[in-house]
């Protein structure tokens, strides 16, 4: 381990120790008011409704009680959590750095992909996947072919199952996975993510090998192994003190094209941007933001 690496979690270990200590004498405050289009952040009322949208529209996340002694949020919702995800490949294996690379963007320190990057060389909005379905009204005059037959579809689509099955069953050996959890963080007022990884062979990973999996620029940063609040364990956990600069950023983006998020969908668009910090741990984030 570096000196850098030394010095950086030790830094991130006080930190979370004064924290700890001033919430216990009560000297960090709750967020009450609803601030998510100023400054990116969420009560833990609106932190409650954006978890429901997202176990409602992605079924791999489910609410957990935890503990229960959170005692700002429902006994029966105090954090998300997302089991055994899939993770192929190591950050660090393979080239998957050239995939990924940093950039200072006007959405802060976080990284976009490679064909992101271009397209906001070549002076297009990144959209993470949000769409407008307010013009996607089919007007009759559509110019795209006719759909094949219908055996013909479900002939590939059998294809392809079939491929993917085996692609499966030659990957288990070598396969990582991973829980995730989302608690929110009362300091921050944002959501904060935990990671606990396994390897092939079902053993917890160690910090080194969870590491492998984190970009670069976060792994030596803003990521430590810290006792989760809801279960009591070590976890590998990204610092949440930039998440509400960055959300607050792609808030305003999409207010300046006339598109309002609702505060619900925060966790839908923080879970696509969290992609740039797990670029190969593949849990879902796939799930369009309809405005």
């Amino acid at each position: 381990m570096s000196v850098q690496q030394s010095f950086t979690d030790l830094k991130n270990v006080f930190h979370s120790t004064v924290v700890s200590v001033s919430d216990s004498l009560g000297l960090v405050s709750l967020q009450t008011e609803s601030e998510f289009h100023q400054k990116g952040v969420l009560t833990p009322q609106e932190f409650v409704s954006a978890g429901d949208l997202l176990v409602l529209k992605c079924t791999s996340w489910t609410w957990s009680p935890g503990q229960g002694n959170i005692d700002y949020l429902p006994k029966d919702k105090q954090c998300l959590i997302t089991r055994k995800v899939a993770c192929r490949q190591s950050y660090k294996s393979d080239g998957q750095k050239d995939k990924t690379q940093s950039i200072q963007s006007e959405v802060g320190d976080w990284e976009l992909t490679a064909e992101e990057q271009q397209e906001e060389k070549d002076g297009k909005e990144v959209t993470l996947g949000v769409v407008d379905t307010r013009t996607q009204a089919d007007d009759g005059d559509s110019d795209s072919e006719p759909v094949g037959d219908m055996e013909d579809f479900v002939d590939e689509e059998i294809d392809l199952i079939e491929d993917s099955a085996a692609a499966k069953q030659s990957d288990f050996e070598r396969l990582r996975s991973y829980d995730i959890s989302i608690t929110y963080d009362k300091l921050y007022a944002t959501p904060r993510v935990w990671l606990f990884g396994y390897s092939e062979n079902n053993q917890p990973l160690t910090s080194k090998q969870i590491f492998m999996d984190i970009s670069d620029d976060h792994a030596q940063k803003t990521v430590t192994m810290e006792t989760h609040p809801c279960f009591g364990n070590s976890w590998a956990t990204i610092h949440p003190c930039k998440h509400s600069h960055v959300m607050q950023k792609f808030v305003a983006r999409s207010a300046d094209s006339g598109h309002i998020l609702r505060v619900d969908q925060y966790l839908l668009l923080f879970l696509k941007v969290l992609g740039a910090v797990l670029p190969t741990i593949n849990y879902d984030n796939t799930h369009e933001i309809e405005l």
